[in-house]
């Protein structure tokens, strides 16, 4: 499949999905509100996290995990904010969110970890939890040599109008 037919494969259903939640409105000047359309300028994002390292005081440290079969797109840099507990992931730019998705992978599922995002603009955190409560992202129960979780962000690019 050619590089555009897998973005517009990923692009659609998303922007379907996100277009089905916002509320009917008309859009006008710098509303939020968007009329969807196929014109409309939307950066796709995406980046594999991997929790497969520690820190010298034993911490698990999340990393970018890109290869030749693992791309990150509009990703500058991962880390753990010890503070809240959250996996940050900054973007190469501040945009208005449309859509996000976090997704804990086979391992951390294994263990009943999921994980969701909040923010947006310029960074994202990522919560996960347990059954017992939050996973703190640099604690020893998200490390694993194949531990990842897949972040999708669809945001409005503004500088494209």
């Amino acid at each position: 499949m050619g590089q555009t037919r897998a973005r517009t494969a990923l692009a659609a259903p998303l922007l379907m999905l996100a277009g089905a939640l916002l509320p009917m409105g008309v859009a006008d000047g710098d509303s939020p509100m968007k009329a969807a359309s196929a014109e409309n300028p939307v950066a796709e994002s995406g980046c594999v996290i991997r929790y497969d390292r520690k820190t010298s005081a034993g911490n698990t440290k999340p990393r970018i995990h890109a290869n030749s079969t693992h791309t990150c797109v509009g990703v500058k840099r991962v880390y753990a904010d010890y503070r809240r507990g959250t996996t940050v992931v900054e973007l190469d730019r501040s945009r208005p969110v449309v859509a996000m998705s976090i997704t804990s992978d086979e391992t951390l599922l294994a263990r009943g970890i999921q994980c969701g995002g909040s923010g947006g603009g310029a960074w994202i955190h990522i919560h996960c939890f347990d059954r017992s409560g939050r996973v703190k992202a640099h604690s020893s129960r998200m490390f694993a040599k194949t531990a990842n979780v897949w972040v999708v962000l669809l945001s409005w690019d503004r500088s494209a109008t």
